[in-house]
């Protein structure tokens, strides 16, 4: 399993779809008027069982830190989540999510239905430069 490096760059250069890309980001921005009822069934996630996950993180959240870990200027909000999806071939996915408080990103647990029926996307993009 790969190391995430630590000048990755989430890039926000890509149309369309980006659920198929093999790295993306999605933020996710609360909507207080939407409340969506989601049926589905609970799945315990296992990513966090893959080699490196935790290290992985730690590198993540460290850049997130930095004034140029996005492509362009960003502007965050309170409760904004930010989901992170590396390898996305089904067998070997991470997904990481951060929710940014008090100006800081801070480590959440990553919840699909909970972001569909509370969240709006905001933005989403490629992410570069995350082998090390």
């Amino acid at each position: 399993m790969c190391l995430v490096s630590k000048d990755v760059k989430f890039c926000t250069c890509v149309e369309g779809s980006f659920r198929e890309l093999p790295n993306y980001w999605v933020l996710h921005r609360f909507n207080k008027d939407k409340d969506l009822m989601i049926m589905g069934k609970v799945m315990m996630p296992s990513d966090h069982l893959l080699p490196n996950f935790d290290k992985n993180k730690r590198t993540i959240k460290k850049r997130l830190k930095s004034h140029d870990a996005f492509d362009k200027e960003m502007t965050f909000q309170q409760d904004d989540e930010l989901e992170i999806v590396l390898n996305n071939d089904g067998e070997n996915t991470m997904t990481f999510c951060f929710k940014y408080e008090k100006g800081n990103w801070i480590e959440t647990y990553y919840s699909y239905m909970g972001l569909e029926s509370r969240y709006d996307i905001q933005d989403f993009g490629i992410i570069r430069n995350f082998i090390k």
